[in-house]
């Protein structure tokens, strides 16, 4: 079996920091309470964009590695805090290095997004798709912090990451690993962050995050796939009417005549989900 072994690693760290007494001159708290809650002493925040912090990280990698730009052939950039989303932070980062031949793509899965970036070129340097790859973690949180809000902003700084992953015969890399999501603990954040929207907090289609929903009562109608087919067909035939074509509200109404067809006309809508995978 062909693994992927780190070859060479780098790092950037902007140079200003910012303590946990820095912070007590922000708003109410203390070194010790941060440190017992977070075991943080300081973070830092840069002063150049995030593409820069991670140019200085990848070139530190592959010099490390002894590998020339060119010769990457997957470049994965693992962040949420972009500076721009298109083009992709990959594909700049491809530009800078030297790699026209590099397959670029970005990783948003939050504080784990370096994790997911490097499972992803694992499993392609496994799978022979790429001999090898370039993985950044990078973020750049200090222009978006609420620097008054003390349960947040003792947890994020700036900084960027880099590894170097080459195929090889022996035993390393990535030797195991294990991806997944708490679905009850997504639910616990996004219902209270300012992206929350009715379709989560009050009618969430699965079981187990809103104990009110219908997914709870195994889909007890509130509103019936029936009166969902019956709206979604109304508003085919206004569409049809004005000539306009709606290809997703189209197949959305094939989606509930067969739900309906198949015996459910009574239960909720949101059962289409349990119909969808089944």
């Amino acid at each position: 079996m062909q693994h992927a072994a780190i070859v060479g690693w780098g790092k950037c760290l902007p140079p200003a920091v910012l303590t946990n007494k820095d912070l007590e001159s922000f708003f109410e708290t203390s070194d010790d309470w941060i440190t017992q809650r977070t075991g943080i002493h300081e973070r830092r925040v840069s002063h150049v964009l995030l593409g820069e912090m991670a140019y200085v990280a990848a070139e530190r990698a592959l010099a490390a590695a002894g590998v020339a730009g060119r010769d990457i052939e997957l470049i994965v950039f693992g962040t949420c805090s972009f500076d721009e989303q298109v083009p992709n932070m990959a594909s700049g980062l491809q530009r800078r290095i030297g790699s026209p031949a590099a397959a670029a793509m970005d990783v948003n899965t939050a504080c784990t997004s370096f994790l997911y970036g490097l499972s992803t070129a694992t499993a392609m340097i496994r799978n022979g798709i790429v001999k090898n790859a370039l993985v950044i973690g990078a973020e750049l949180i200090s222009p978006y912090m609420d620097w008054t809000n003390r349960n947040v902003a003792v947890l994020f700084g700036d900084g960027a990451a880099a590894v170097v992953l080459e195929a090889s015969d022996e035993e390393e890399g990535v030797l195991a690993e294990k991806l997944g999501l708490d679905h009850q603990k997504l639910f616990d954040i996004s219902s209270k962050s300012s992206g929350q929207c009715w379709s989560l907090t009050s009618y969430c289609p699965v079981p187990g995050p809103v104990p009110t929903s219908p997914a709870n009562r195994d889909y007890q109608a509130g509103f019936t796939a029936a009166m969902m087919l019956k709206d979604l067909k109304l508003s085919q035939d206004a569409a049809k009417a004005t000539g306009t074509k709606t290809e997703l509200g189209a197949d959305a109404a094939r989606i509930y005549s067969e739900y309906v067809a198949s015996g459910e006309a009574f239960r909720d809508f949101s059962g289409i989900i349990r119909f969808i995978r089944d």
